[in-house]
């Protein structure tokens, strides 16, 4: 990866590949914290341990994933305080499942959730690219604004999508991720 357009099209798989993961489980349990099911959010966290398969990516999640929850109890009271310390008394910890249950507590639509989630995460991984790869910050704002057009052009029913639509066959992304645990010298740390 040299350029802002190869990092675009790194960009565009990671996309598609969070669609039909870490989406689906920001909502289900987004309709679980809804709903009261709380069994269903210890359930969804467990899952999304057997489903990430690199352990550097699992273990930046549960640290994402707590790191947002203790810092958002602070900010509430009331109901969503109560609401925020029974996610921590479960002891969940991925970071969708997380957010998820979090947007759902501060009323916030699935569709915001959803959306905030992809741009963050995107977002997040064209600031560390910027770092590694000689790509300057107008060149990083480009990349931004096409896989901003990515998330909000192309339909998207992610309502329709349960548990058994999870699909994150991205081989190339994978082994990077599994090679990268074992740099000499690493290039960020999750």
């Amino acid at each position: 990866m040299k350029t802002g357009k190869d990092l675009g099209k790194i960009l565009h798989v990671q996309l598609k590949t969070m669609k039909y993961s870490d989406v689906i489980f920001i909502k289900e349990a987004y309709y679980a914290t809804c709903n009261n099911m709380w069994e269903k959010l210890s359930y969804l966290d467990q899952y999304y341990s057997a489903f990430k398969i690199e352990d550097e990516l699992t273990a930046a999640s549960i640290k994402t994933g707590r790191s947002l929850l203790y810092g958002v109890i602070p900010l509430y009271s009331g109901e969503a305080v109560v609401a925020l310390n029974k996610l921590k008394a479960l002891k969940i910890s991925h970071y969708p499942v997380i957010y998820g249950a979090i947007t759902s507590i501060l009323d916030l639509s699935l569709e915001e959730a959803i959306y905030t989630y992809l741009y963050s995460s995107l977002s997040n991984l064209v600031y560390v690219s910027s770092r590694i790869i000689p790509l300057g910050q107008t060149e990083a704002q480009r990349v931004l604004a096409v896989i901003r057009e990515d998330m909000t052009d192309q339909e998207f029913d992610y309502e329709s999508l349960t548990l058994d639509d999870i699909s994150t066959f991205s081989p190339g992304l994978q082994l990077a991720s599994m090679k990268h645990e074992t740099l000499f010298s690493r290039l960020c740390m999750s």
